[in-house]
């Protein structure tokens, strides 16, 4: 089943994109001009799909870590990365029990980074203050630390321009590297892939959705920006045609958790028939 948010993505000339959707299937959709023939494989144990997910995506994929556990991708998939220019992004949520004190788990690596790629990667500041969480982005030559917060959907982009890296979270640059020359040649993609110690036995819960990776022509700011808009969760009140304009519908209710009724809510890109043409409320 598609979204909202997968349409928008695909709606630009991707190279790879990954639609984790609400029929709980594995693996997941791929959508781009590359070749649509990866394996998925996994070690120790596989993920698993989920509902969840940010506004306007259809669900998510699932990893649950205390050992390793992830999902490599070769072939056209690292074809994608080559020459060190490509715009990527993918929507994410870490879960408020993750606990990663001392090290780091890569939700997402084009390895190895000083070749070009990078690990996206989360990150507790201590073990004495487990509740701060990073979001590392890690180029081999520099470790830039983002703040965030768990039980969040945050939507993380990088654009890659040989040896110009920025960094947008949730639309906004949040900064950008310069002298990351590359030293050879992307070897694989992996999704959930291992804590940095083999041994690390702490839990680590998070998920992703509607990943893509593109040229950064296709994909700058101004489409970054886009892509927020349609993973965002805005609601509006259902609104019906009374022959001259679009009202609220105070007939359509739902009871809240204090007893009141009040009008039910629906997705920004709901439509409703007028007679003629479907209208976008």
């Amino acid at each position: 089943m598609s979204s909202r948010l997968h349409n928008k993505i695909n709606s630009y000339s991707i190279q790879k994109g990954i639609q984790f959707n609400a029929d709980n299937n594995f693996p997941p959709v791929e959508t781009g001009s590359l070749p649509q023939s990866e394996i998925w494989s996994n070690t120790t144990s596989g993920p698993s799909t989920s509902l969840d997910g940010p506004g306007g995506s259809a669900g998510s994929i699932k990893y649950n870590l205390g050992t390793m556990r992830r999902n490599r991708l070769t072939g056209s998939w690292t074809s994608a990365f080559t020459d060190a220019i490509y715009s990527m992004g993918f929507w994410f949520k870490v879960e408020p029990s993750t606990y990663v004190p001392d090290e780091f788990y890569n939700m997402f690596i084009a390895t190895p980074p000083v070749n070009g790629g990078v690990a996206i990667n989360i990150n507790c500041a201590s073990a004495g203050n487990p509740e701060t969480t990073y979001l590392l982005i890690n180029t081999y030559y520099a470790i830039t630390p983002i703040t965030i917060n768990k039980g969040e959907w945050y939507y993380v982009a990088v654009i890659r321009n040989y040896d110009t890296v920025s960094v947008y979270l949730n639309g906004s640059l949040s900064f950008t590297l310069t002298g990351q020359t590359p030293a050879g040649s992307i070897t694989g993609v992996n999704f959930g892939s291992n804590a940095q110690s083999y041994s690390n036995v702490y839990p680590a819960t998070f998920s992703m959705s509607n990943f893509y990776v593109a040229d950064p022509s296709v994909i700058g700011a101004t489409e970054i920006a886009e892509i927020l808009e349609a993973g965002k969760k805005v609601s509006t009140p259902i609104k019906s045609w009374d022959g001259v304009a679009w009202v609220t519908d105070t007939n359509i209710t739902r009871y809240e958790a204090d007893g009141v009724r009040t009008p039910v809510w629906h997705d920004v890109n709901a439509q409703r028939w007028n007679g003629s043409s479907w209208v976008t409320l």
